[in-house]
């Protein structure tokens, strides 16, 4: 639970809202002189809008590849310190061993030890095996879907910069050509809500990971716990079986 909130909430602080400063960087609509001095105002315009569309892609970029690199970094926690909790448990085991071989009397006794050992460590080898299986088809799937979402949010965001680019563009052509500024600005204007509209509808299209994340863990959870209960039984027929050879 705690994996699937962190990543949502980091997945969740990356902005795919549509930049502002495009409008921003325009005088206001009835402003003296707003429409006559566009074309004049245009290659400084252009110049600011390019300049923060390049530094919004190094920012979107570089989150998230924070956002993969936490997770690879939770992924290798999770393993050392699995790890460490497999070790301990190994060594308690191995301490039992040695104690219900140490209370064996009879040669009976002694192989009914060494057959509980040997199932015991079997059943510890099945449940593990099991266990890293659900744990690497969750992390394989939660790479596959961050990969997947991150990728959706790049397009959208760079097909929403390419229609800024084109507007500019068509807006230097309608300048060079001698249309109106004011008519230029306002055809800008059209262009640039036409573009925000769409990367709304896109980023709508956009699945959401929480959900996602919450069906991975479930599946993973549902596989570790199967692997934990057939341990479990078989552990409990081993005891048994151990106490029937002890007489109890």
């Amino acid at each position: 639970m705690e994996t699937k909130l962190k990543i949502a909430a980091a997945l969740a602080s990356i902005s795919i809202l549509v930049p502002a400063f495009a409008l921003a960087a325009l005088p206001a609509q009835g402003t003296a002189g707003a429409g006559q001095n566009f074309c004049t105002r245009l290659p400084e315009l252009t110049t600011q809008v390019n300049n923060r569309l390049a530094q919004s892609t190094t920012n979107l970029q570089n989150r998230q590849q924070e956002i993969q690199t936490k997770v690879q970094e939770r992924q290798t926690t999770r393993t050392q310190q699995l790890t460490q909790v497999r070790n301990t448990a190994a060594q308690d085991r191995q301490a039992i061993y040695t104690q219900l071989m140490a209370k064996a009397t009879t040669d009976a006794q002694k192989q009914a030890v060494t057959t509980f050992q040997n199932t015991i460590e079997a059943a510890v080898t099945t449940r593990q095996t099991a266990v890293d299986a659900a744990r690497l088809a969750y992390w394989t799937a939660l790479d596959s879907d961050l990969s997947t979402r991150q990728t959706a949010v790049s397009t959208a965001r760079q097909n929403f910069f390419s229609a800024i680019q084109t507007a500019l563009t068509t807006a230097s052509s309608q300048c060079a050509a001698g249309t109106a500024p004011a008519t230029v600005r306002q055809n800008f204007q059209t262009a640039l809500q036409a573009a925000k509209t769409q990367f709304a509808t896109n980023r709508k299209a956009i699945d959401k990971i929480g959900p996602e994340v919450k069906a991975l863990v479930q599946t993973r959870n549902a596989a570790i716990k199967k692997a934990m209960d057939t341990f479990k039984t078989t552990a409990q027929q081993a005891r048994t079986t151990l106490k029937a050879a002890f007489g109890k």
